[in-house]
């Protein structure tokens, strides 16, 4: 395991082939809506399960984190501050902290601000945001649990 250059107290695992060990998912949020990364970088949700925008790729990182890219646009996931976006090239802020829920979805926190226990939200009209995980519970905003579907089913 190697340090990021920006920061040393976040440890970041250099690129891994994401063909060799990644799988395919889309992630259904517990509010209908799949998880989109388009071709110009927005992260939205959408109900169009068929979408090929909707497919993500789920690269395992290190015990329980993972990167999350899209099979598509080939984009990562990533979270800032409070703020996601996504990047074409794979760095730390990538890393997420996949936790399972006691209702069995998957949520995922930015393993850069453990600290600030971040966690990727989906409001209902399809905004992606960065939610505190203490006021995560406030289902009526948004939601910030996952079920991992294979595409196609």
């Amino acid at each position: 395991m190697t340090m990021d250059k920006q920061s040393d107290s976040v440890p970041y695992l250099p690129s891994r082939s994401t063909s060799t060990y990644s799988r395919k998912r889309r992630l259904y949020c517990t509010n209908g809506l799949y998880l989109e990364i388009n071709h110009n970088g927005r992260v939205k949700g959408t109900m169009n399960e068929h979408s090929p925008l909707v497919v993500m790729e789920i690269v395992p990182a290190g015990t329980n984190l993972v990167c999350i890219r899209s099979v598509y646009t080939g984009l990562f996931l990533a979270m800032s501050e409070g703020e996601v976006y996504t990047t074409k090239t794979e760095n730390e802020e990538c890393v997420f902290k996949d936790t399972l829920s006691k209702q069995f979805c998957d949520n995922y926190m930015s393993k850069k601000y453990l600290s600030k226990k971040l966690v990727i939200g989906l409001m209902r009209t399809g905004s992606v945001v960065a939610v505190p995980a203490n006021s995560a519970k406030d289902t009526t905003k948004y939601a910030t649990q996952f079920i991992t579907k294979l595409p196609g089913t």
